[in-house]
């Protein structure tokens, strides 16, 4: 009787662990996702699109350190400048890495690139921004937590080189 069950337990285990039955697979594509959405929202210049991704407590910290707090906020705040400054731009949040820290939090590193709307993005320059953002799942939904956007200025470093490749690893 136990034989049964043990060998039940090892093919479901077996099962659980192949490649594409994966719980931190679906994370990852569901966390890609956000970083989609957030680029959608930009390109589409809705404050509100944009704002949906984050959590009712999130934090959004511009890069020169402003907070704005809660969707609303963010939301507003990204309108404004949907509306002036960045209206003929496009951008493209790209995940460089995610760290899931446990089965609901994650630490999602990203490049950041803006350029004129309709234009194509040359994929071959550095990043204009680096945000970092804390995603958690909350009822089964991945919603931004806290979002870290950071100017990239690579204009102190020696030659201008890039040396995130070699750090985010």
């Amino acid at each position: 009787m136990r034989l049964p069950i043990l060998m039940a337990l090892i093919f479901i285990s077996a099962c659980s662990a192949q490649p594409g039955n994966n719980h931190a697979d679906q994370d990852r594509l569901a966390i890609n996702a956000l970083a989609e959405r957030l680029t959608e929202g930009w390109n589409a210049k809705s404050g509100t699109l944009f704002a949906a991704n984050f959590s009712d407590e999130a934090v959004f910290t511009v890069w020169f350190g402003f907070q704005m707090t809660g969707p609303a906020a963010i939301a507003e705040g990204h309108q404004i400048i949907f509306d002036g400054i960045y209206a003929e731009s496009d951008a493209l949040f790209s995940i460089v890495q995610i760290r899931l820290l446990d089965n609901d939090t994650a630490i999602v590193y990203m490049n950041g690139y803006l350029f004129a709307k309709g234009s194509e993005l040359n994929k071959n320059r550095p990043a204009d921004f680096v945000p970092m953002m804390v995603a958690q799942r909350v009822d089964e939904i991945w919603k931004i937590e806290a979002f870290q956007n950071t100017k990239l200025d690579l204009s102190s470093m020696e030659g201008g080189k890039d040396i995130r490749e070699d750090a985010v690893q």
